[in-house]
């Protein structure tokens, strides 16, 4: 799975990590448990949900909020059962958001 990292002060990069182990590795990436803002075309930002609380430096401004610490950019699908899931994004979405 292809995903968009968003470190404080650097450019994002791609980054691949195994479907499987997308939830651990995401959560390492951000430093805590997992907050989505919702974004256009298909495609879903995880911060940490306790970022206002910890000193993390700011990093960039998704829908007018300031984001602390690292985030991470992912596709979304729906699963089988109607659920949201995460998904690699695509060429195209790595285009359009990695100069965020």
């Amino acid at each position: 799975m292809k995903i968009l990292v968003f470190e404080p002060q650097k450019a994002a990069y791609v980054t691949e990590m195994s479907d499987a182990d997308a939830l651990t590795e995401i959560q390492k990436i951000v430093d805590g448990n997992l907050e989505p803002i919702m974004l256009k075309y298909g495609v879903i930002a995880w911060c940490d949900e306790s970022f206002l609380f910890k000193e993390k430096k700011p990093n960039r401004y998704i829908k007018g909020e300031l984001i602390r610490g690292t985030f991470v950019v992912t596709g979304i699908s729906m699963d089988e059962n109607g659920e949201r899931d995460w998904c690699s994004l695509s060429d195209e979405q790595i285009e359009m958001y990695k100069d965020c």
